[in-house]
This record gives C-alpha cells, structure tokens and sequence, in this order.
C-alpha cells in the first residue's frame, strides 16, 4: 500500500445527522475544511450498549490520534476477523486452512484458530458451544453461498485495509476502516452504519483518501464531540 505523500489532518464530527436508517453518522473534514467524507462512529450514547462476544458498542471517544500503517486487522474477539483480508484459503482432509505470513494456518479442526475463537463467541455470548460445534461452523465459514470453497477471504470484520487511531503513542482499540458489506456494495450508494467505536468509512472514499495521502502513517486525527458540528 502506497500513498503520495501529504500533510493533512482529519478532524471528525460523528453527530452532525443522522442516515437514512435513523443512525447518528458525521463527516470526516481534511484540514478542518471544506473537503469532506461521510463517517459512521459508534452510538453517541455515553453508557456502553453490550452486544454478543462480550463486546460492547460505544461512541467514538473525542480526542487526538495519530494513524498507524495500513494493515489487514486480525483479532481472535471476531471470529470473521481471525484470518486477515484477501488471505489464501485451502481445505486439507476436511479441515479449511487459511495462508498467514508465508505459512498454513488451521481455521477449522480441533487446533483451528476460528474454532477457538467461535468457542470464546459463544461463551461470551452466554451460549457455550462444543469443539466440534465450533470446528463445523468455522469450516462452514469460508464456504460461500452456491457451497464452494472461497479461493480468498473477503469477511474480515475491518475491511481490506484498517488503520489504528493511537493514542499519546499507543494503539487504541479504535480504527478507521470499512466492513465487509461496504466493500461488497462497490461504488453503490449505501447507507453507512454504525460501528462499536470505530470509524467506518466507504471503499471508494477510502481510496480516494488512500490516493491523497489522508489515510497514512503519521496523519493526525481530531475526534470530535457528538454535539458538536462543523463550521466555517
């Protein structure tokens, strides 16, 4: 992932209206100006709404970031998001194997990663599941609807490219980045939904911001309050 080189700030507005689905959504302003791209945050609810898995949907917390590198987000708290974005897929007597830095990774099985993760889903859900409950349903997984062997991943929760918002330093639990459905519409219109906290953005935005140099290391992010919207 290339970028031409630029010097931009991103500063956000995750309350400006809402979409057509009722949800709170905002705009994404470069340089705090007029230049801008639709953005959908968490809830603006300041109590944390819990879900399945154990997690919990909140709103984008207001302060300064900075992005991390462009990356292909892997996390066993998702069990879609375990094998990263566009990763080879293989099945070896029954057990689905997905290519991970060079090498063949267990998905399903008694040893896969997405089985153990499902395990972790369910039980953080308050529905445990058995080992071969959770190796059938992650093997099942990398089918696609006619019941054919995806060749490449295109579920991970984060999208083909993800970038951390840190934090005085650190990686946050916060990123930038589209979802699976988003990348399925293509260039369609589509309403953009909420996230846990992230900020979700559109693929061709996303490229279009890629292209200017907005979405890079180093580039800062102001997050700003739910109340508040812009103005020139």
């Amino acid at each position: 992932m290339t970028s031409r080189a630029a010097k931009a700030t991103l500063v956000i507005y995750p309350g400006e209206g809402r979409n057509g689905l009722g949800q709170v959504v905002g705009h994404i302003y470069v340089n705090d100006g007029p230049e801008k791209f639709d953005v959908a945050g968490g809830p603006p609810t300041s109590t944390p709404i819990a879900d399945v898995g154990g997690h919990t949907a909140t709103r984008t917390p207001p302060g300064r970031y900075v992005l991390d590198r462009a990356e292909h987000h892997r996390t066993q708290g998702w069990p879609n998001s375990v094998a990263p974005w566009g990763a080879r897929i293989r099945e070896v007597a029954e057990i689905v194997q997905f290519e991970l830095n060079g090498r063949w990774v267990d998905a399903s099985g008694p040893n896969g990663r997405v089985t153990g993760a499902l395990m972790i889903f369910f039980t953080r859900s308050g529905r445990p599941i058995s080992p071969g409950s959770a190796s059938r349903r992650a093997r099942q997984m990398f089918y696609d609807d006619a019941g054919a062997l995806m060749a490449r991943w295109t579920r991970n929760d984060f999208g083909k490219w993800s970038w951390n918002m840190k934090s005085k330093g650190r990686r946050t639990a916060f990123y930038i980045h589209t979802t699976p459905q988003d990348e399925a519409a293509g260039d369609r219109n589509f309403e953009l939904q909420q996230s846990h906290g992230c900020l979700h953005i559109r693929p061709k935005d996303r490229d279009i911001m890629v292209r200017k140099g907005y979405l890079a290391a180093g580039i800062e992010v102001i997050v700003k309050p739910y109340t508040q919207r812009w103005h020139r």
